[in-house]
């Protein structure tokens, strides 16, 4: 992934962040090292579904062309 850093803003429920404040105070990080942590391991487990799911699709002749329609 790349190194390249953007800006993420947005709106979240107070118990959310209170557990994402009390977990970077117990690690010792900071609210957006723990946000970076959790969205990292996020975006890991989607590209590994997806891996799975194309794999399985092509492999079972689920998929019979590049425009993904089934054959």
């Amino acid at each position: 992934m790349s190194d390249e850093n953007v800006e993420l803003r947005g709106l979240c429920p107070r118990d959310t962040v209170d557990v994402l404040d009390a977990v970077a105070m117990h690690r010792r990080l900071s609210r957006t090292d723990v946000v970076n942590a959790v969205l990292a391991e996020w975006a890991k487990d989607r590209i590994h579904e997806a891996t799975l799911i194309v794999r399985i699709t092509r492999a079972n002749g689920s998929i019979g062309s590049d425009d993904g329609e089934g054959k």
